[in-house]
């Protein structure tokens, strides 16, 4: 039976919507998981994915000087978050938010509320990795409330589970909300991943440790960004001393804690 979803407001539905808009230009399915969500960006978008170590707290980035978009992750952290991180940072771009550079931090990736063009990013970030209507294919009717349908949807999608229940609940899944909710804060779902031992992603972000950071993308070139973004080169190097350019480039460095 085809639960009723809940009411998204103007901001997230808008998100959403951009997001099944834009599976369904890249041809995939609702219940189809997007294998590599770099490899996606880059090849699909021609927006470079730059996988760095950044400052407590700052979780990606998304910069477009020039008009060219360019998109920053923090690379090596807990494996489910950086596919979010990255949809979100994506969205700002599909979504056309103007700005040279957005700041996302752990308050504004994956919570509710805030600025408009945040609440646009987070809906589109679930619905791009966790389409409602691939939600209810794998839900098939059982109540959420149970944490192995939230663990099934998250597995299947490659999703945290905070996300697949935030998905489950819209799709109307979800009986008691903050009871469950709850019980997911507290780590109540952790015993059923253990149990099921499910398999480390072989995606990029899956398998980029701290170790190999920073994953310059390849859409970067072997110029001189390369080599700054590398740690290779100064700012003014990677400018071509340019007063302004040095300036900017500074700036959005600065921003990042780069």
């Amino acid at each position: 039976m085809r639960r009723t979803r809940r009411r998204r407001y103007r901001h997230t539905n808008s998100g959403a919507k951009c997001a099944r808009l834009t599976r369904e230009q890249l041809g995939i399915e609702p219940t189809a998981r997007i294998a590599c969500v770099v490899t996606t960006v880059e090849e699909r978008f021609g927006i470079p994915v730059t996988l760095l170590t950044l400052p407590d707290g700052v979780e990606g980035a998304y910069a477009a000087p020039g008009g060219a978009p360019s998109i920053y992750v923090r690379g090596g952290g807990f494996a489910p978050r950086a596919p979010f991180t990255l949809a979100h940072e994506l969205g700002h771009v599909r979504c056309g938010h103007a700005g040279r550079i957005i700041i996302d931090t752990v308050d504004t990736v994956g919570r509710p509320g805030g600025p408009p063009h945040e609440q646009q990013a987070n809906a589109f970030a679930a619905e791009f990795l966790a389409p409602a209507d691939g939600v209810d294919a794998i839900v098939d009717g059982r109540w959420a409330d149970d944490l192995e349908v939230v663990v099934d949807v998250a597995a299947h999608f490659g999703v945290s589970t905070q996300v697949a229940f935030y998905q489950c609940s819209f799709c109307g899944h979800v009986k008691t909300y903050a009871d469950t909710d709850a019980r997911i804060r507290d780590g109540a779902h952790h015993p059923i991943w253990e149990a099921r031992d499910v398999p480390t992603s072989g995606d990029i972000l899956g398998t980029t440790t701290t170790d190999d950071l920073p994953r310059v993308s390849p859409l970067v070139g072997d110029g001189a960004l390369r080599a700054l973004l590398g740690g290779g080169a100064s700012v003014e190097d990677a400018a071509g001393r340019d007063l302004d350019r040095v300036a900017a480039l500074r700036d959005g460095l600065g921003l990042l804690g780069a």
